[in-house]
């Protein structure tokens, strides 16, 4: 098909993915994405020279641990940046944090620092 042809053919406001309309789980988003999917292909190959850093494999190991320790650290800031936007930046400066703001304070703190 022509590619003219299909983006004609697309309604407006079908182009790219749908809409998140409920709330993220972030411990089971952040295990989804660190599943990796070719664990069972790589067992299968068992190959002991591979598996170290130093052929295909190993690489590829080191790069798919990387990518999921960069994705578990982003999800958890901004998670944490969301709580405090949501709960803390807004809030009057003459009023006392409650225990659940203090927490999200200290830990945006950290981020910062």
């Amino acid at each position: 098909m022509d590619l003219i042809k299909l983006v004609r053919e697309i309604p407006e406001g079908d182009v790219g993915h749908s809409a998140v309309t409920d709330r993220l789980n972030l411990k089971r988003e952040i295990s989804r994405f660190c599943r990796d999917p070719l664990k069972v292909c790589l067992t299968l190959i068992n190959d002991r020279e591979a598996l170290l850093f130093s052929g295909d494999i190993g690489r590829y190991l080191q790069a798919f641990d990387w990518y999921s320790l960069c994705l578990k650290r982003t999800f958890n800031l901004c998670s944490i940046a969301r709580l405090y936007d949501k709960e803390i930046k807004g809030h009057p400066v003459n009023r006392k944090y409650s225990p659940r703001q203090k927490s999200i304070a200290t830990k945006a703190k950290a981020v910062v620092v």
